[in-house]
């Protein structure tokens, strides 16, 4: 990325801004000791999908990061129920100071994406559902023979 050392430079004075100022300890107590690193690492992993500065921001940079740039922060389930919400308001915040154009709106869009975010960074994966029940014996073959399955392709005879 371009310029890579002064957007972390501008992303780490805007992250200490906001953990300074009123809306930054609004913070929920338990993701205070990894506030910082997890705002700075974000808005990064936001400017590299499309290697802009942070203030050029938009929704597909926003959602990319954080459903596929976060995958490596670890975190305890307690707190990565916290995340979305955290970051929301950090891009909120940046709204209202001017730094980001339509930063309410693009901080209610990743608040929104809590769920998704829990999915993708889910330990466990999904179970896979069959989309269908499974053919039994005596069913009629799905090949369409008119035979019995056990008879048909079960064998592997069609």
């Amino acid at each position: 990325m371009e310029h890579a050392g002064w957007i972390r430079d501008t992303i780490e004075s805007w992250v200490g801004e906001y953990l300074d100022a009123a809306a930054g300890h609004a913070i929920a107590g338990s993701i205070v000791p990894i506030a910082e690193e997890l705002l700075v690492t974000y808005l990064f992993q936001a400017c590299a999908v499309r290697g802009i500065p942070p203030g050029e921001l938009e929704k597909r940079d926003l959602k990319e990061a954080l459903l596929e740039g976060m995958q490596s922060f670890k975190l305890a389930e307690k707190l990565r129920k916290r995340v979305p919400q955290t970051i929301g308001d950090f891009i909120s915040d940046l709204g209202r100071r001017g730094r980001l154009f339509d930063g309410e709106v693009l901080g209610k869009y990743v608040g929104a994406l809590r769920e998704a975010y829990l999915d993708a960074t889910a330990e466990k994966p999904k179970p896979v559902v069959r989309p269908a029940d499974k053919i039994g014996r005596n069913d009629p073959c799905p090949c369409g023979s008119g035979r019995k399955y056990k008879k048909c392709c079960m064998s592997g005879m069609p």
